[in-house]
């Protein structure tokens, strides 16, 4: 079965990173657009762009494997590429400073003060913001205090973690120390993922987080197993939508060929320590609140924001989250509010079945071709730069996602027929999986691109292997 489902694993991913590609041509015509020159047809000019730019990635991998050949085979590139990662980051902080929170960002920060003061979590409710974020912060003030640096010392920590794992991945999937080289590279320079680094942000944590959870897996040790479970549990925390990625793990284990009997082990006992972690956060919000709320009661209120009618605007218009209409009357609790929003967005959707279809298509754009949110927060919100070197920055973080999201479709799609390839299995099964979850999840509720950050590091560890292996060995039978 896996000879059919790898294959299927590749091709899957390679036409979502393809609708990535024509989405963020689509949102750059939109931006032209809005500067007041006509562009008829943006959908049609985005779809040749987007097959052109393509066709020109696929015929460009055989280059980019030679450059890689000549410039990337050296025993000290991860090391090198992690100074390199710290110093961008560090560089960003200094050249962007002073430090300002904005947003949710300032929200976190302001519950892990509290939480460090030994305040009660109450912000907006008893459990409206996930506790992951604030634990974590929580954690680092006991160890620095609250310099104003905090968010970029918390930011460099999870970067030098993301790149811990990803060597350990590389190990245990007996793949070369320069594919995790090469990795760590496309991370250290990734725009979305440095800009961020003064900004208390949850992605930038599960950046850290998710890779941890997998080489934890993969390592021959039960105790490893649970502990992952126990990562696991502090990234629902953070982001409360991951509670279904143990099934997605449960995939990835499978494509790597383990027994049967050592995947069900560890998924018993990654189950456990997610159990471990989430359960004494639920018996509080129960003792609060009267009722079980395993994590937190913001999803009525972003499904709701997400679908409401002032929603309904044309793709160049679509703009931030847009705070909904609040009930006439005050509800005993957040987890009650929660529910009355989510009510509301259902009548909403129910009743307006056409409108909701174009906002789930406006979202899956911004999703999939937007990757500027963290020069938006950054730069934009905290007013620091001029428009023109905000449009710069943003044009750069589109134009990068851009050009690796259309290297990767093609990329994946060479690959699809190659036995050099299976060693990838794990990972584009896992990543084909979780990226159809994440457009689903905020096709639905609340778009926007820092949401496929967090897998920024599966999608750049697939590229930086699958482009090592381009015509190194021949394809298979069964697909000629």
């Amino acid at each position: 079965m896996l000879k059919f489902v790898f294959p299927a694993s590749l091709r899957v991913l390679a036409v979502i990173m393809a609708f990535s590609v024509f989405s963020a041509i689509l949102l750059g015509l939109y931006l032209i657009a809005g500067t007041g020159l006509h562009l008829p047809s943006k959908e049609l000019l985005a779809i040749v762009a987007a097959a052109v730019l393509l066709l020109l990635a696929r015929r460009a991998l055989p280059l980019f494997r030679t450059g890689i050949d000549k410039f990337f085979d050296t025993r000290h590139l991860w090391a090198c590429a992690v100074m390199v990662g710290l110093f961008v980051r560090l560089a960003t902080w200094q050249l962007t400073a002073p430090v300002v929170q904005i947003n949710d960002g300032l929200q976190y920060l302001e519950l892990a003060k509290r939480l460090y003061g030994q305040q009660g979590y109450e912000l907006q409710g008893f459990a409206f913001w996930p506790p992951g974020t604030p634990f974590v912060y929580t954690a680092f003030m006991w160890m620095v205090g609250q310099p104003a640096w905090i968010s970029v010392f918390v930011n460099c920590t999870f970067f030098m973690l993301t790149c811990c794992a990803l060597r350990s991945i590389c190990r245990s999937l007996q793949l070369t120390p320069r594919d995790a080289g090469l990795t760590v590279v496309i991370l250290a320079i990734w725009p979305a993922l440095f800009l961020t680094s003064p900004q208390v942000s949850k992605e930038t944590l599960l950046v850290g987080l998710l890779p941890t959870i997998m080489a934890l897996l993969l390592v021959r040790r039960p105790w490893a197993s649970l502990v992952a479970g126990c990562v696991s549990g502090l990234a629902i925390l953070t982001q409360p939508s991951l509670m279904l990625l143990p099934l997605f793990l449960l995939a990835s284990l499978w494509a790597a060929r383990i027994p049967v009997k050592t995947i069900a082990l560890r998924m018993v006992l990654l189950f456990a320590g997610a159990v471990l972690v989430i359960a004494p956060w639920s018996y509080r919000n129960y003792l609060v609140m009267g009722e079980f709320v395993p994590v937190s009661t913001n999803a009525g209120l972003v499904l709701h924001a997400g679908n409401q009618p002032a929603m309904v605007k044309p793709l160049g218009e679509v703009g931030g989250f847009l705070e909904p209409a609040a009930p006439a009357t005050a509800l005993k609790n957040d987890a009650a509010l929660s529910r009355w929003h989510k009510e509301e967005a259902l009548r909403f959707i129910l009743a307006n079945k056409g409108d909701f279809v174009k906002l789930v298509w406006n979202r899956l754009v911004v999703t999939m071709g937007d990757d500027s949110d963290s020069a938006y927060r950054n730069l934009r919100l905290t007013n620091k730069v001029s428009d023109k070197v905000y449009l710069l920055a943003k044009a750069g973080s589109n134009g990068w996602w851009m050009i690796l999201a259309a290297l990767l479709a093609a990329t994946c799609w060479s690959l699809r027929g190659t036995s050099a390839a299976h060693a990838l299995a794990p990972l584009t099964v896992l990543a084909a999986g979780v990226t159809l979850y994440l457009m689903a999840a905020h096709g639905v509720a609340e778009g926007g691109g820092r949401h496929h950050m967090a897998w920024s590091w599966l999608y750049a560890l697939i590229l930086a292997a699958g482009l090592t292996r381009i015509g190194s060995d021949r394809v298979d039978a069964s697909e000629r």
